[in-house]
C-alpha cells in the first residue's frame, strides 16, 4: 500500500494526516478523562460513564447532518469546521480543569463532551467522502486501507505520546492536543487553499434533506449493510469492554493479560493490514467480508478454551484481528459502490449508524456475561458473527426501489 504514498495528492495525504492525528489527539484525552473526573470531582462512576457516553452518542446523531452539509456546502468548509471546533473544545477542555465551581466544572465537562462527540462525528464521514472524491478508481481500495492504518497507528500512539508528555490524566493533555490541532489546522487550510481555492459543493444537483433522508432509508443494500456493521462492531467491542472484566474475575494476572492483548491487537493491525489488502484484491469485497467475519467466528470459539493458556489468547487475538482487518475497511469500500457521487457525504454520514454497535456492545455483552457466564457469551458472540455474513447478503437480494431523478 505505501508504495502509492508518493503518487498521492497533497490534499489526500493532508486528509490522511488529520485523520491520523484526530484519532491520536482522542486517545491522548478521551481515555483518560473518567480518571481526570474521578480524581478531580465528587462524581460516581455512572455519572462519569454518562459524561463520557454522551460524546459518540452525538457523534452518531451529527453524522448524517454533516455528511449532508458536506454534499451541499462543500467538503473543504465543513472540514475546516469540524478543526477549528476540535482546537476549541481541546483547549476549553484545558480551560475548564482549573474552575473551582464543582457544578460548573461538571457541566461544563458535559457540554464539551457533546461538542467533541459532533465534532469528531462529523470530521470522519467527510473526511472518507472527501478522500473517495479525490481518489481515482483504482486507488480508492488503497486509500480506504491507508484510512485504517491511519485510524489505527493515531489510536496506538495517542496514549504513548501522552506517557512521553507525562500528561495522561491530567489537564495539560488536552492544551498539548489543542496545540496539534492549531498546527494541522494552518497546514490543512494552507494545501487546501492551493489545491482547492474555491470552496464548491460537490454536486450541482438539488437534494434536500428530507429527499436525502427517504433516498438512504429506501436503500435496502445500505441498510442491511449498516444492519451487518452494527452486529460485528456489537462482537468486536466485547475485547475492547467486557473482555477486560472476563480476565479480570476468571484469569490469573488477568489485568496485565489483557493490556498486552490489547498492545498485540494494535501492533497486529499495523502488520497485517498489508498482506491482507493483497488478498481482499483478489478475492473481491463480499468474499472479503465473508472471511472476515468467519474469522471473528474462529476467534471468539477459541476464546472458549482456557483463558489462562497463552497460546489460546495469541491465537484468538491473531484471529480475530484478521478478521477486524478485512470486515471495517471493506464496509466503506462497499459503502462508496452503493452511494451516488451527489450524496457521498450523506451515505458516509448515515453510516455513522452502525457505531450504535458501540454502544449495545457493552449492554449486551455485560448482560450475557452476568446472567450466563463468559463461555456462553463466546459461544454467542460467534454464533452472531457467523450469521453477520447472511444479513449483509439477505441485503444484496432484496429489491431495491429505482433511483429516483432529483
Amino acid at each position: 500500500m505505501f508504495k502509492y504514498l508518493f503518487s498521492l495528492s497533497p490534499a489526500i495525504i493532508s486528509i490522511l494526516v488529520g485523520i491520523f492525528l484526530q484519532k491520536m489527539a482522542i486517545f491522548m484525552t478521551l481515555p483518560f478523562i473518567p480518571i481526570f473526573l474521578g480524581n478531580n470531582t465528587n462524581l460516581n462512576p455512572t455519572e462519569i460513564g454518562f459524561i463520557v457516553g454522551v460524546s459518540p452518542f452525538a457523534g452518531i446523531c451529527a453524522s448524517f447532518i454533516g455528511g449532508y452539509l458536506s454534499d451541499k456546502l462543500g467538503r473543504k468548509k465543513i472540514l475546516l469546521l469540524t478543526i477549528i471546533l476540535s482546537t476549541c473544545v481541546l483547549f476549553s477542555y484545558f480551560l475548564i480543569t482549573h474552575i473551582e465551581n464543582m457544578q460548573l466544572k461538571i457541566l461544563s465537562f458535559t457540554l464539551l463532551s457533546v461538542l467533541s462527540g459532533v465534532s469528531a462525528g462529523v470530521f470522519e464521514p467527510v473526511a472518507t467522502a472527501f478522500l473517495s472524491d479525490l481518489a481515482t478508481p483504482e486507488l480508492k481500495g488503497v486509500i480506504f486501507q491507508l484510512r485504517y492504518f491511519s485510524l489505527n497507528l493515531g489510536a496506538s500512539l495517542g496514549p504513548m505520546v501522552g506517557l512521553l508528555l507525562n500528561t495522561n490524566g491530567t489537564s495539560s493533555s488536552f492544551l498539548y492536543a489543542g496545540l496539534l490541532y492549531s498546527i494541522y489546522f494552518f497546514v490543512f487550510f494552507i494545501l487546501m487553499q492551493r489545491n482547492y481555492p474555491h470552496n464548491v459543493a460537490t454536486t450541482d444537483k438539488k437534494v434536500s434533506f428530507k429527499q436525502s433522508c427517504f433516498i438512504i432509508s429506501n436503500d435496502r443494500k445500505m441498510l442491511f449493510l449498516i444492519l451487518t456493521c452494527i452486529i460485528l462492531i456489537f462482537c468486536y467491542n466485547q475485547i475492547m469492554t467486557t473482555l477486560s472484566q472476563i480476565m479480570h474475575d476468571e484469569v490469573k494476572n488477568g489485568v496485565e493479560k489483557y493490556s498486552l492483548f490489547l498492545t498485540a491487537n494494535g501492533i497486529l493491525v499495523l502488520l497485517i493490514q498489508g498482506p491482507l489488502y493483497k488478498i481482499t484484491r483478489k478475492i473481491g469485497l463480499n468474499k472479503s467480508l465473508c472471511l472476515g467475519s468467519l474469522l471473528l467466528t474462529f476467534g471468539f470459539l477459541v476464546l472458549t478454551f482456557d483463558l489462562n493458556s497463552n497460546y489460546i489468547l495469541i491465537l484468538s487475538i491473531l484471529l480475530i484481528t484478521s478478521g477486524e482487518v478485512l470486515v471495517f475497511p471493506i464496509s466503506n469500500e462497499l459503502i462508496d459502490t452503493f452511494a451516488p457521487s451527489h450524496m457521498r457525504g450523506a451515505y458516509f454520514g448515515a453510516a455513522a449508524f452502525k457505531n450504535f454497535g458501540l454502544v449495545l456492545g457493552p449492554i449486551g455483552g455485560g448482560f450475557i456475561f452476568f446472567n450466563f457466564g463468559s463461555h456462553y457469551l463466546f459461544i454467542i458472540l460467534a454464533i452472531i458473527s457467523f450469521v453477520a455474513p447472511f444479513v449483509f447478503f439477505y441485503g444484496q437480494r432484496e429489491k431495491v426501489l429505482e433511483k429516483i431523478k432529483i
